[in-house]
């Protein structure tokens, strides 16, 4: 999840309102789902976690804290750990690093995340640069 602490590895980082959702880029999420319920119950239990599948969203972005505006129209997020697709028009913070991955973390995700307290971390860094 973002943080304050590792923001600075980061090469773009920025709030946005998610516009689009996609939640495989092969489409495919629902018959993966099947396929591994169709696993014997030994290799089930090995793909139990609380890790979510990749996902692209888009997002329109209301404040720059680092860097400039991502030029692609999809941000793809990696699968991962408490890797939750996001609602439409929820807020998110996005992280982009050099090599163009990104992190994203949403206001729903309060259980691993205090979104309030890493955006007002991030509005104070900007306030400070200024």
């Amino acid at each position: 999840m973002p943080n304050k602490a590792f923001f600075d590895d980061y090469e773009q980082v920025f709030e946005g309102v998610v516009v689009g959702v996609n939640l495989s880029q092969s489409n495919d999420l629902v018959s993966d789902e099947i396929a591994n319920v169709t696993l014997n119950e030994s290799a089930r239990k090995i793909i139990v976690s609380d890790g979510g599948p990749a996902y692209e969203v888009r997002a329109v972005v209301t404040t720059i804290f680092k860097g400039k505006q991502p030029s692609q129209k999809w941000l793809t997020i990696k699968s991962g750990c408490h890797n939750e697709a996001p609602l439409l028009l929820e807020k998110g913070i996005f992280a982009i690093d050099k090599h163009g991955d990104v992190v994203a973390g949403y206001e729903h995700q309060s259980e691993f995340f205090d979104y309030a307290a890493i955006l007002r971390d991030l509005q104070n860094s900007l306030t400070l640069e200024r």
